[in-house]
């Protein structure tokens, strides 16, 4: 082989295993972005989650804490109006932050966070109804009822009152 022949082969080989560098080095580098982007885009997705989560388990809470006193042999008289206003403020909060869980998470966390949202609204309105009818039974109670007389009542006098006054005349 004669030198120049040499020289162009030598040439040759070197800018072919360059090429060859330059196209693993970018194929590495592809590879490195995409898993880059990759667990990004996932520890994205997992904080939007974990927040709308930790909210929806938090509106849980306080609605478990308005209702706390109504586990064991709930009583007529222990559903208030303010145990119903309490009520509908903590499942206005759970509607809220449901949305964002059945936005963000996968069906098994949209279809727990829709059982609390019912479960939310059952207690919500229960409390409601039942404050209702205790506030309307009070109601009609006060009118039925008589009212206990006292001495400064001015009440009209009876007939039989006016008759023995007339015959002790």
């Amino acid at each position: 082989m004669d030198a120049g022949l040499a020289a162009v082969c030598g040439a040759l080989a070197g800018s072919v295993a360059t090429i060859g560098a330059a196209l693993a080095t970018g194929w590495s580098q592809r590879e490195t972005a995409r898993i880059s982007a990759r667990s990004e885009h996932q520890r994205q997705r997992h904080e939007a989650r974990h927040a709308a989560y930790k909210a929806l388990i938090s509106a849980a809470q306080s609605l478990n804490s308005v209702t706390r006193g109504l586990r064991h042999d709930p009583q007529p008289r222990d559903f208030t109006p303010e145990l119903a206003e309490a009520c509908v403020a903590a499942e206005s909060e759970i509607k809220e932050v449901w949305l964002e869980v059945v936005l963000a998470g996968p069906q098994n966390a949209a279809r727990a966070a829709n059982a609390i949202m019912r479960s939310a609204n059952v207690m919500k309105t229960a409390t409601e109804i039942i404050a209702r009818t205790q506030s309307f039974q009070h109601v009609t109670q006060e009118l039925t009822e008589p009212s206990p007389k006292t001495s400064s009542d001015h009440s009209p006098r009876q007939p039989h009152d006016f008759q023995k006054k007339q015959a002790d005349s």
